[in-house]
């Protein structure tokens, strides 16, 4: 075999892992779309599931940056898992009560036939999710704890500001994973979400580095 090919394998096969993590971590979501459809009339029995998905992001942004090589074990993936919802709980319960509300939102407007106000909604919405994706990897880190909560929110949407190339390509991915949740939400669980967890995070740490940032604002 070519190094090209050992290559490819391997990354096949990390991209299989997280995707693995990434359904066993969202396991109450997955149960829940056996029997609901994703929308907004039944959003309400999602919110939950949305909470632990914003922890399963943080979960492998820090699999994927502790072994950039290799793949974690399923007890290290977990052992993970647990302390960063330990030490990061209010930021996704914000983040997933802001979420809750864009969607009200969105349904206000569209029952209300208001579409001149949908697309800036959109546009607004969008880029604050896409500003949450710094603030899932930053609290990935240990030092999270000394930050405060209004820092991580102020200084992720300043990154978000002033990265814009890879502000637009997370909008992408949001936009993505949207339209996958709205319309094939098994498929996205089961095939999609880990692999585009980790492109999300190879599009963060282009430009961003969890150390340099937490140097920065000692």
């Amino acid at each position: 075999m070519t190094n090209w090919t050992v290559t490819a394998v391997q990354y096949f096969y990390r991209l299989l892992i997280h995707n693995t993590y990434f359904i066993l971590s969202n396991g109450l979501f997955l149960v829940l779309l056996f029997f609901f459809r994703l929308s907004m009339n039944n959003f309400i029995l999602f919110i939950i599931p949305i909470f632990f998905l914003l922890v399963s992001f943080s979960a492998q942004f820090k699999a994927v940056a502790d072994n950039e090589e290799e793949t974690v074990s399923l007890k290290r993936y977990f052992s993970l898992y647990k302390e960063i919802l330990k030490n990061n709980w209010n930021i996704y319960l914000f983040y997933t009560f802001f979420i809750c509300l864009l969607v009200l939102d969105l349904r206000i407007l569209l029952v209300a036939d208001l579409t001149v106000l949908l697309y800036p909604l959109l546009i607004t919405g969008s880029f604050l999710i896409s500003s949450m994706f710094f603030v899932l990897l930053i609290s990935t880190d240990e030092r999270a704890k000394e930050v405060p909560f209004k820092k991580k929110i102020s200084w992720s949407l300043l990154v978000s500001y002033r990265l814009p190339k890879v502000t637009m390509l997370n909008v992408f991915y949001v936009i993505v994973t949207i339209f996958l949740l709205q319309n094939f939400s098994l498929a996205y669980l089961c095939f999609f979400g880990g692999a585009i967890n980790y492109y999300v995070w190879m599009n963060l740490t282009r430009q961003f580095s969890v150390d340099l940032f937490y140097e920065h604002i000692r």
